[in-house]
């Protein structure tokens, strides 16, 4: 990743990143969570510095958190739109209301992660 970010959750190959300011400490505005799809990875929103879509919201002043869903392998084959939306999603989206205190989070999906998005709305 282009901005630094720290590991908040971990479930099996999942990772739930949290962009970090330039003092090394999270944002406190409201909670924005990047859904990228699944078979890519997860920095396509955080590219290069001056480059980052996920860097930009953050400068902006949001708490920005962005799902890895980690590398696809022949063990996934069977991870279906249940798995990713009423699991993994969903529960990225609870542990990022839990770390910010607040309810109600914006969701921000790229690409097959947009699909993942609106199915969990």
């Amino acid at each position: 990743m282009a901005t630094p970010a720290a590991v908040v959750y971990r479930e099996n190959k999942l990772r739930l990143l949290r962009l970090l300011d330039e003092h090394g400490k999270p944002r406190t505005g409201p909670p924005v969570l990047f859904v990228p799809a699944p078979v890519s990875r997860y920095f396509i929103v955080d590219l290069l510095p001056g480059r980052s879509f996920a860097g930009h919201v953050a400068a902006a002043g949001f708490d920005v958190f962005v799902i890895d869903f980690g590398i696809p392998t022949s063990e996934d084959r069977y991870a279906d739109l249940a798995y990713y939306v009423d699991g993994l999603v969903r529960r990225s989206v609870r542990i990022v209301s839990e770390l910010t205190g607040v309810p109600a989070i914006n969701v921000v999906g790229y690409c097959l992660g947009g699909t993942l998005s609106l199915l969990y709305a």
